[in-house]
């Protein structure tokens, strides 16, 4: 891929000129409504970032196991799993390392203190997801540490009226999932219980995996405001074969429990609409290197986060604060707490009729690293009712992992004097409209990080966790959907490449972004019920060969109570790995049925 020059990007206007803008009201919310770009409620045909939304409509359409599985159909995320069905995954956006994308519930930080390997532990399945949000791009003005390549907000399900649902697929390695649902709508009420497993022998020896989860989600009208109460439990048991150390051989075992509580009260104050929430979050770690001798290796961490935050809005503009204590008990990393606190502010605002400005500035301060101010600034102008250019620029920064940090064992030693991590990126794009069928967009971007923190070894020495590295990462996102009667066809794909201004010592993670990734989604129906899709991937990573993933799907509604759904995985049977050392499941056949009752 060609390098890109400075040329390519847009001169920002100067702050002084805000002032000349006109407050723009906010709409009201509806279906359309995303929250992950942006503090101030609006539609997302307004936003000048770019953002992928995965409704509920796809996830059923596809059949789809995971929040896993629906994130890899998203534009510039590359999800790097370790296991099918969501048992263990990475997240990387925009070429990302998996610690630089921030994953939120319900607008809630999800981050874990001990490694951002357990960020996808969610407390929730498919079933009680409404949409997954994407954000590519910096997110620090918005929600503070991590978000570098992006954030990914998940959004649980309201209940629209009275609904049982239950769900049962088979599948291939003795692989079954199950789930009920029970939704309860009334007059300023709704309560969505959801309770799920997944099991499966494994595809190869000790990769089997155990899984299951309950949440429930309850939103009442009070008076003149809104409660929403959230609470989820996951627990997973893994087959971790080389998970952590790829090539070894050795026969892993991994247990995992997640606890997410959140409350939030929303409500008219001071001619303001004002929403406080409560949330806490505690994940469980136990770790068996080899699980035929556990007294070779053996780790268990737990981390807790508690937390709050309150927002004001009105018109155009939201101002708020959090606050978020964090405490981490392990046999390896030790006993380790902080406190952080943010203030943070947005104004949204309109030059004339055509163009929209969206301000953002967050100070946050962390007990350990200080003070860390990350600006935002980006702009949209519709040119014309089918086309619109977007632009914007912002700051993010990334606090050190409690593994960096104190991890110790004979081959990786991290380091308490790490500095966190801190990125300007900048990016600029087009959206279009072609008639009513068609829309397309690009974006090219270029993220400038520096103390890029990775794991080093001198010689036969153990790894060390170091800030060695500047980086300038650059890119092209592409995405396109059109329709005609009753098929859809989606095509989304990247190209990145990656400047190292390192030392040229060896790292432990090193390189492993997409330098090209896409896909094709292609679906028809309904047709007397029958629903058909296509979904095509490709990825071509630094230092690796491309690879081809082909999965298909079909639903079948026989009448407004059951449903029928087939599903096929790698059916190219495709050898390939996100992780090199690694291998992922060949050809996976499967089916299931869902019953309704409404």
């Amino acid at each position: 891929m060609k390098k890109f020059t400075a040329a390519a990007y847009f001169p920002f206007l100067p702050f002084w000129i805000f002032s000349l803008f006109r407050q723009i009201p906010v709409r009201a919310p509806d279906a359309s409504v995303q929250v992950v770009a942006s503090r101030i409620p609006g539609v997302l045909a307004d936003r000048s970032r770019g953002v992928t939304v995965i409704t509920r409509e796809e996830i059923e359409r596809m059949s789809l196991r995971s929040t896993a599985d629906a994130l890899r159909f998203g534009l510039g995320a590359d999800v790097q799993e370790r296991g099918p069905a969501g048992a263990q995954a990475d997240l990387s956006i925009r070429g990302s390392t998996f610690q630089q994308v921030l994953v939120l519930l319900d607008g809630v930080r999800f981050g874990d203190l001990q490694t951002a390997h357990h960020n996808m532990d969610l407390p929730v399945g498919v079933e009680a997801i409404e949409r997954i949000e994407i954000l590519r791009g910096p997110a620090s003005s918005l929600y503070g540490p991590d978000a570098f390549g992006g954030a990914v907000n998940i959004v649980t399900r309201n209940a629209p009226r009275n609904r049982a649902s239950a769900g049962l697929s088979l599948s291939d390695f003795g692989t079954s999932a199950a789930s009920v649902s029970l939704e309860k709508a009334g007059d300023g009420f709704s309560n969505v219980l959801s309770v799920g497993g997944d099991r499966s022998d494994g595809f190869i020896e000790d990769r089997d995996y155990r899984m299951w989860r309950v949440s429930d989600k309850l939103s009442l009208r009070t008076g003149r405001g809104r409660l929403d109460v959230f609470a989820g439990h996951g627990r997973k048991e893994l087959g971790a074969l080389d998970f952590y150390t790829p090539g070894l051989g050795l026969p892993s075992r991994e247990w995992t429990r997640t606890d997410f509580f959140n409350l939030g009260y929303e409500t008219p104050l001071l001619g303001m609409s004002f929403t406080q929430r409560a949330w806490s979050r505690t994940h469980f770690d136990r770790f068996l290197l080899d699980r035929k001798r556990p007294a070779y290796y053996e780790n268990e961490t737990t981390n807790s986060s508690l937390g709050t935050d309150f927002v004001f809005r009105k018109g155009g503009a939201a101002f708020g604060g959090e606050a978020e204590r964090g405490a981490i008990a392990s046999s390896k990393i030790g006993n380790h707490a902080d406190v952080r606190a943010a203030l943070f502010a947005e104004y949204r605002a309109s030059l004339g009729r055509r163009m929209i400005v969206n301000l953002g500035l967050r100070q946050d301060f962390h007990e350990t690293y200080g003070l860390s101010l990350s600006p935002s600034a980006s702009v949209i102008w519709t040119i014309s009712p089918s086309f619109s250019w977007k632009a914007s620029a912002g700051h993010s920064f990334r606090a050190p992992s409690y593994t960096e940090l104190c991890y110790r064992d004979p081959a990786n030693e991290g380091n308490p004097d790490l500095r966190p991590e801190r990125a300007w990126s900048i990016e600029t794009g087009w959206d279009a409209r072609i008639g009513g069928a068609i829309t397309a967009g690009a974006t090219l971007f270029r993220r400038s990080e520096k103390d890029l923190i990775d794991w080093i070894r001198e010689s036969a020495g153990p790894w060390r966790a170091a800030n060695i590295r500047r980086l300038e990462m650059t890119g092209l996102e592409f995405e396109t959907t059109a329709a005609a009667g009753i098929i859809r066809l989606g095509l989304r794909q990247s190209w990145m490449t990656a400047a190292d201004r390192g030392s040229g010592l060896v790292y432990k993670y090193g390189f492993r972004y997409p330098r090209s990734q896409g896909s094709i989604l292609l679906d028809a129906g309904p047709i007397r019920g029958l629903n058909v899709n296509l979904r095509l991937s490709h990825k071509k990573r630094a230092g690796q060969s491309a690879y081809a993933v082909l999965d298909a799907g079909a639903s079948f509604r026989v009448d407004e109570k059951l449903s029928l759904h087939l599903n096929a995985s790698n059916l190219l049977n495709a050898d390939y790995r996100d992780i090199p050392g690694i291998p992922l499941p060949g050809r996976w056949l499967g089916g299931g049925i869902k019953i309704d009752w409404r």
